[in-house]
């Protein structure tokens, strides 16, 4: 009989607090040695705690696993017990970590089934917070589905990507089969992530059915540029030429790329010299940092260059709106030009430093 009662005992559910029900617990120094009467107590919390139910739509009672398995249907498909609240839950092993359970299709292979909350939406499992997809032999997880549609598991109210043991990021794809960007906590669209071949973590576009790339759409209806996230540096587009470019608006404007710290950054041409984006109507401008001060553009040697707006070379403002001047590659400041009428800048040409040589004390 004691026997029996001990294995009764392992096998107790663990009865979940929702908020509305009564709190009732044993003092260390309960005098209650006796194990039936224990029992006895267990299963008077049990039964307050189930009248206590303040829902009329949730259950008078709550399943659990008796076994560290679970049950199975007719045909041998596994299912899932239910809370009180008729949302399915998952079983836990040894360390407390959730176990999908899985169906056999009929091709051989099997496949995760996702628990379902009561209105039927698919539950992605988590452990010490975090989400956990299942994933297949080739590395790939499975989303829970509902109609056409996969979803991605949410944490703090950030939609979370499933990520493989390569660091790589997968999209879910939407009713037209188009993969589609998760929302961070503020409800904007973010890029999954990948390694690259220099082993950095950097950021990828989803793609449509086609196989062809798109871009995040921002608030203002910019493409969200793609960035080297251990670099902290924007991965540009490319044209026919494979020359960097910059993302436009509808008029033609072209914008900078930048960073969560507010840094932006300059395109570079075929010559490695960093380019200046244009306005509307082509009057190049400069790229900010942090600091929201002007920087200037560098050519391939390290040197700065002005920008220059018909045959005047303008300068840098800072945010105070002071200017500054450029700086060759050995950090010696020189003025802007004005050209004559008909000649041209040649970038290829180093500038020249108003502390030659012959200049110096």
């Amino acid at each position: 009989m004691k026997d029996k009662i001990k294995k009764e005992s392992q096998t107790k559910p663990k009865s979940s607090n929702n908020g509305r029900e009564k709190e009732i617990s044993i003092k260390p120094n309960s005098k209650l040695s006796n194990k039936p009467e224990r029992e006895k107590l267990n299963n008077a919390v049990q039964l307050e705690k189930l009248n206590n139910a303040a829902d009329p739509n949730e259950l008078n009672f709550e399943e659990y696993y008796a076994l560290h398995q679970y049950a199975n249907d007719s045909k041998g498909n596994p299912k899932y017990a239910k809370k009180r609240n008729r949302d399915e839950f998952y079983l836990e092993d040894a360390d407390g970590k959730p176990v999908y359970a899985y169906k056999k299709l009929k091709s051989g292979k099997q496949e995760p089934i996702f628990a379902t909350d009561s209105n039927n939406n698919p539950i992605i499992a988590s452990y010490q917070n975090n989400p956990i997809y299942p994933f297949d032999s080739d590395n790939k997880p499975y989303f829970p589905t509902k109609g056409n549609k996969q979803y991605y598991a949410q944490k703090d109210g950030m939609e979370i990507y499933p990520e493989n043991a390569e660091k790589h990021q997968f999209y879910a794809k939407n009713e037209d089969n188009d993969e589609y960007p998760a929302k961070d906590m503020n409800q904007q669209d973010y890029y999954a992530h990948t390694i690259n071949e220099y082993n950095n973590i950097v950021e990828y576009p989803p793609t449509k059915h086609t196989g062809e790339p798109f871009y995040i759409l921002t608030e203002n209806d910019k493409k969200k540029y793609l960035f080297n996230i251990d670099l902290k540096y924007p991965i540009f587009p490319r044209n026919d030429q494979n020359e960097e470019i910059y993302f436009n608006l509808d008029n033609g404007e072209e914008y900078y790329p930048t960073s969560e710290d507010k840094n932006q950054f300059y395109a570079k041409n075929l010559q490695n010299i960093e380019k200046l984006a244009k306005l509307s109507d082509g009057i190049e401008y400069y790229a900010k940092n942090a600091s929201d001060d002007e920087i200037y553009p560098k050519l391939e040697s390290g040197s700065q260059y002005y920008r220059i707006k018909e045959n005047t070379e303008y300068a840098a403002l800072r945010v105070n709106g002071d200017a500054y001047y450029a700086k060759t590659k050995d950090q010696d400041e020189y003025y802007p030009k004005i050209y004559l009428e008909g000649a041209t800048r040649d970038l290829s040409v180093e500038p020249e430093s108003y502390f030659g040589e012959d200049n110096n004390p």
